[in-house]
């Protein structure tokens, strides 16, 4: 019997083999479609497969503990979900003379770039156990990626494209900062599609629709 450690050496040597490989025959030596041959099963479709079932496992521990809020890639959510909270705090804030700041923000080239040392702390914070971590953090060892865009790499907010909004009876200033930076206060933004206003009313938004 191989021991948890052991046992876990020699499946990642497994999978560096097959999505390394180093000894692949060439296509007069095996015939086409020939799935008994494993140079015929591509590392991506291995690693599409062992990276599903460590997500399902890990969205089973996490799921319940994500806050409500977060509607984005989860099952039975979609933007509906923000466009209908958005729209009750406009109906309610305006009802009770309440007044509501609201800052849109633009990132540029975020392209799902996450601070990896952050992501499994946050894992260990929701209780994910240390073996499943180990697992998952095996798909980026040796692993590297990098998206550029016009020469540059990495995550930031567009100041040009961001925007802020009051909703308020009366004209107020809104000075919502990104570094030194002031974001452009707007009297209307459209949101996934629907436009709000800073006078927290619909009419503007259904007589585009008409």
């Amino acid at each position: 019997m191989l021991s948890a450690t052991a046992l876990r050496g020699r499946w990642k040597e497994y999978f560096e083999d097959l999505l390394n490989p180093t000894n692949t025959p060439s296509s007069e030596e095996v015939g086409p479609g020939d799935l008994g041959i494993g140079s015929h099963i591509s590392g991506a479709e291995v690693a599409e497969v062992y990276s599903g079932v460590l997500e399902r496992r890990v969205r089973r521990i996490v799921e319940p503990r994500i806050q409500e809020e977060q509607c984005g890639f989860r099952p039975g959510c979609g933007t509906e979900d923000q466009l209908y909270t958005l729209s009750g705090v406009f109906q309610g804030a305006w009802e009770f003379a309440q007044p509501v700041h609201m800052c849109f923000v633009d990132l540029e080239k975020a392209f799902d770039r996450v601070p990896r040392g952050v992501l499994w702390g946050v894992l260990r914070e929701y209780g994910v156990s240390g073996p499943l971590i180990r697992a998952v953090r095996s798909l980026y060892d040796r692993c590297q990626s990098l998206v550029r865009i016009a020469g540059t790499a990495g995550m930031k907010i567009s100041t040009s494209k961001s925007e802020a909004m009051v909703l308020n009876r009366k004209s107020v200033k809104c000075l919502h900062r990104v570094k030194e930076e002031i974001l452009p206060q707007v009297e209307e933004f459209n949101y996934l599609g629907v436009l709000f206003t800073s006078e927290g009313r619909m009419e503007r938004e259904i007589d585009r629709r008409i």
